[in-house]
């Protein structure tokens, strides 16, 4: 059975309000699905995206909420929301690094 429409939160980067420890009271469900797609960094450092989320917009959700600016893998997204309500902390308390770079062991380098 589904909550009612009212409890119902969709996550979108567009929202203009963040996802926050309270929301805890406020929601009984999340929608995650249909938020990524290609990401661009723009010229003010800011980033935008391909808005796969638009089409979901459209059945007009009571409630949105965003998980700041950088899109995330649906996984880490339940993550962040999972710390945000359950744990009960804020966006900026929770450690986390925006487009990392991996540099790849060359050959001699590192353990045998």
């Amino acid at each position: 059975r589904l909550p009612p429409w009212d409890r119902i939160c969709l996550l979108d980067m567009d929202a203009e309000e963040a996802l926050q420890p309270w929301d805890v009271a406020n929601f009984d469900a999340l929608v995650f699905g249909g938020i990524l797609g290609n990401v661009h960094e723009l010229g003010d450092g800011k980033y935008g995206s391909d808005d796969r989320t638009a089409e979901l917009r459209d059945f007009k959700f009571v409630h949105r909420r965003h998980l700041g600016e950088m899109q995330m893998t649906t996984d880490t997204a339940v993550l962040f929301c999972h710390k945000v309500l359950e744990e009960a902390m804020a966006l900026a308390e929770i450690p986390f690094i925006d487009s990392p770079e991996i540099r790849a062991l060359g050959e001699g380098e590192g353990e045998a």
